[in-house]
């Protein structure tokens, strides 16, 4: 069967008669039946004469770009068509010439969208493990050698690394896997990341192939784990045959030299900003290997359309992340989700907004008016976790910048604040172990806030193996320790006090009513820096009992109303002593940084 499967993915995904088309392939009995495909090959752009030898696919246009080696072809299917190769001619001078395009049946079963019983684990794949060395070193491609030791190179990981540890992922209690983006980079510095695209439908050579990544995602859906796919809209690398053979100048901004752009999304919301920040922002480049993308251009934006819904379609995914989402055109970013929304109604999206202030966070999910499985990655929570423990507790600081951020949930569309994906650390920020000084207290202290809040948690790869790098790429993107020969099983740190945690966590999370959508939550004012958070349904429920301050400080349940009559006469378990039990009359004293969590 798995070589049946990569010989469906070879021949399908060869060009035909030297011709490359995007999308390789198309669907049927999609909400949409008009599509547009990109044909690259020499000249074909003075082509003319495009005839289908199937009524069931239309030409309703084809058009010729500023280069001559690609055209546009504005097609459509009718409810009579089938899958199987469709046949197109067109003229080419003199010769009559064939195009073969596959059309494939929409599948019959999609992803499932994530919920609050979901815990998602994060990894690079580079830097994770290496499963198939004979990838290391694939021809053709600009950086010629891995460099294991390098804070930019390439170190390894790839797909078959990754699957080979699917237990080891699913034991530590996750649900979802989400891995920064695999499409082909193929770049000649830097290019480990992934976010530095030259091909949206291909996998990296160094990771897998397609075949790869389809087996991933079988052996995911077959153990009811989800599939989140790392999408970027804003840019590419520079090397991306379409700004290489450059396809047309209106595809990309351009510039007088090199301008980067300022990262300062609230440039669109400001009532005070100049246009010409507002330019820079959108329309300078991320980086200068990563030309930003003209997605004003109706047909730019079919074509990453188009994009995302090939992978969602083909590999079942549960949910996208959205890298750098407030940079494109906003109107193009809102019809992305319209389009996506129509035909995978149950795909979850989640946009990545790396800005300060939950009023500007909150602006991009408001913004859009069908807020059907689209969230936000949550940095405001991040912040706000990070100073509980990193800052005196004060009014606004410490501590109470956490209440104050979920305060601050009005601001969201309804349901949304539930749905966003929440972190203690991610692959752009510093290790969290790091970031708390290395104090296990308030690294368990975080652990708890990020699971027993609202939300979505996601675990970095790594943050169970106490990963500490605060630094550059060196430090933080280090590979998981177990991933290659020589290293430790990873099997040794899965008995470690986090890994422990985060399975206990996990569990909660997965199997408690609290964590339904209709549970009630409470959050009490921060008092001299403690903290009481809870949420119950049904006579069930979980509370996270926190002390920030310097001294030690009692929680007496009875000065918490609501908390107390929750617990009504039920017993709770106190998640950090197995075996002990508690009633609501009773009080706990805790020390600095400590946190509790009852569970009922």
């Amino acid at each position: 069967m798995k070589n049946i499967l990569l010989l469906c993915f070879t021949i399908l995904f060869q060009p035909l008669y030297g011709q490359e088309c995007f999308p390789p392939s198309w669907f049927i009995g999609l909400q949409h039946d008009s599509f547009q495909v990109i044909v690259n090959s020499p000249k074909i752009g003075q082509s003319s004469e495009w005839r289908s030898e199937d009524p069931a696919l239309i030409i309703h246009s084809s058009k010729a770009l500023s280069n001559s080696n690609y055209v546009l072809l504005n097609l459509a299917v009718t409810k009579d068509a089938k899958p199987g190769n469709i046949t197109l001619s067109y003229k080419l001078g003199r010769k009559s010439k064939k195009l073969v395009y596959p059309l494939e049946a929409k599948p019959q079963t999609t992803g499932t969208a994530l919920t609050q019983h979901d815990i998602v684990y994060l990894l690079m794949p580079d830097r994770f493990a290496n499963g198939n060395p004979k990838n290391d070193y694939p021809k053709g491609l600009l950086e010629k050698r891995n460099s294991p030791d390098s804070a930019f190179g390439r170190h390894g990981g790839d797909l078959a690394g990754i699957s080979q540890n699917l237990d080891y992922i699913q034991n530590l209690g996750m649900t979802t896997l989400w891995m920064n983006p695999v499409f082909e980079n193929n770049e000649i510095l830097e290019s480990y990341h992934g976010y530095a695209i030259t091909h949206h439908y291909k996998v990296d050579p160094r990771l897998g192939t397609l075949a790869d990544y389809a087996a991933l995602s079988d052996s995911l859906h077959a153990r009811k784990m989800k599939l989140v796919k790392d999408m970027v809209f804003n840019h590419v690398g520079i090397h991306h045959s379409f700004f290489q053979d450059l396809i047309d100048s209106t595809w990309f901004h351009w510039w007088d030299g090199f301008q980067k752009t300022s990262y300062r999304a609230p440039t669109l919301l400001d009532p005070y900003a100049s246009p010409s920040d507002k330019k820079v922002f959108q329309e300078g480049w991320f980086d200068r290997h990563m030309p930003d993308l003209n997605t004003e251009n109706p047909a730019v934006r079919q074509y990453l359309y188009q994009s995302a819904l090939w992978w969602a379609l083909k590999f079942k995914l549960d949910g996208i992340r959205i890298d750098t989402y407030a940079y494109p055109d906003e109107d193009c970013m809102r019809g992305l989700l319209r389009y996506l929304n129509s035909e995978l109604p149950a795909l979850s999206i989640f946009a990545e907004v790396w800005d300060h202030g939950p009023g500007v966070q909150a602006y991009f999910a408001k913004g859009n008016q069908d807020h059907s499985g689209f969230s936000l990655i949550d940095f405001q929570l991040y912040f706000a976790i990070q100073r509980s423990f990193n800052e005196t507790p004060g009014w606004t600081e410490g501590i109470s910048s956490l209440y104050y951020t979920l305060a601050q949930d009005y601001l969201y569309p309804e349901g949304n604040a539930r749905q966003m994906l929440t972190f203690i650390d991610n692959h752009d920020v510093a290790r969290a172990y790091g970031a708390f000084g290395k104090d296990s207290l308030k690294m368990q202290g975080a652990l708890k806030m990020m699971y027993l809040l609202r939300g979505i948690p996601s675990i970095l790869y790594g943050t169970e193996q106490l990963q500490s790098g605060t630094g550059n790429d060196d430090t933080k993107r280090r590979p998981w320790l177990g991933g290659w020969p020589g290293q430790e099983s990873p099997d040794f740190y899965e008995d470690s006090v986090t890994a422990s945690l985060i399975r206990r966590l996990s569990h909660l999370r997965q199997h408690h009513v609290a964590f339904d959508d209709d549970a009630v939550q409470v959050q009490y004012i921060p008092q001299k820096g403690k903290y009481l958070f809870f949420r119950h349904k049904d006579g069930h429920g979980i509370a996270l009992l926190c002390n920030t301050a310097a001294d030690r400080q009692e929680f007496w349940l009875n000065e918490y109303p609501e908390l107390y009559q929750a617990l009504g006469h039920a017993e709770y378990d106190v998640m950090e002593a197995p075996g002990l039990k508690g009633i609501r009359t009773a009080v706990l004293g805790l020390y600095q940084n400590e946190t509790v969590v009852l569970v009922w």
